[in-house]
């Protein structure tokens, strides 16, 4: 924040998408080189603007639907609702958890009530489709790609693309810093709530718990979106999983909490068998 008022920027999620491509609105210098340390960033908004540039300049958005979107079936999924009805009429409202944000960006009062917001997080036209956030679509069409990767089915990636996804990828220096950061109360809600000193890491696609947690076996991937979104892929157990809702601010601890449980639930009533 304080680069961007130095440069004489808007700040917020919002405002920095609207009117920038993705090389406008991610020009924030390096904080350390690869690998000292770990940060949440835009690399993965970074690596959609290198998609588009080795692809004759298409847009993400046309590379997403002729190779991932189409394929899959997900015909009501884009980075631009307002230019897509079957899109725009299906968004629901937010809502948020009273009582203020703190630093870190999630709610100082766990237990605030949760009201109405008009508040829709960043704008529904923006200029970019930008990689790491922005994206509309169903929670049952987003499920269909979680499926075809823990089925490793072949209709989007290759075998090996989805093996190197699931690797850890953090140096020893990196996964240190990540841990010392998520030891931050409010810092491991915003992540996802997962249980202080568990061992984790960082793949090409998502987060990695090195060890089991209830309803995810170790090698498991999960990650999630601003309105407390969760996903999970679990290849051991051959699932893969998604939570919805649409409560602001990010990492609500009661939705965390909920989200565990509800996983461990999923895999009790499924019949599969953790191989914890």
């Amino acid at each position: 924040m304080q680069y961007r008022a130095w440069q004489g920027r808007p700040i917020g999620l919002a405002t920095s998408f609207e009117n920038s491509t993705v090389p406008e609105a991610s020009d924030f210098p390096l904080l350390f080189e690869p690998g000292d340390a770990w940060e949440y960033g835009v690399g993965i908004d970074w690596a959609g603007e290198m998609v588009s540039r080795v692809n004759g300049n298409m847009t993400l958005e046309e590379y997403l639907q002729k190779n991932v979107w189409g394929p899959l079936g997900m015909k009501d999924t884009t980075f631009h609702p307002a230019s897509t009805p079957s899109v725009l009429d299906k968004l629901v409202d937010m809502s948020l958890r009273s009582g203020g944000i703190s630093p870190y960006g999630v709610a100082i009062d766990p237990n605030g009530k949760v009201e109405y917001s008009d508040d829709t997080v960043w704008n529904l036209e923006t200029k970019d489709c930008h990689g790491g956030a922005g994206g509309y679509g169903s929670p049952l069409e987003f499920h269909k790609l979680l499926h075809s990767i823990c089925a490793n089915d072949g209709r989007i990636l290759k075998s090996a693309t989805i093996d190197e996804m699931f690797k850890p990828q953090l140096t020893d220096a990196a996964r240190a810093s990540y841990q010392q950061k998520t030891a931050i109360p409010f810092m491991n809600q915003a992540y996802g709530g997962i249980p202080l000193g568990i061992k984790a890491d960082w793949g090409l696609g998502g987060f990695i718990n090195l060890e089991a947690l209830p309803g995810r076996n170790a090698g498991s991937m999960a990650w999630g979106g601003h309105p407390n979104l969760r996903w999970c892929i679990d290849r051991v157990a051959g699932m893969s999983t998604m939570y919805g809702s649409q409560i602001q601010p990010t990492g609500d601890i009661i939705t965390n909490k909920l989200v565990l449980a509800w996983a461990e639930e999923m895999y009790k009533r499924s019949g599969i068998k953790e191989k914890l």
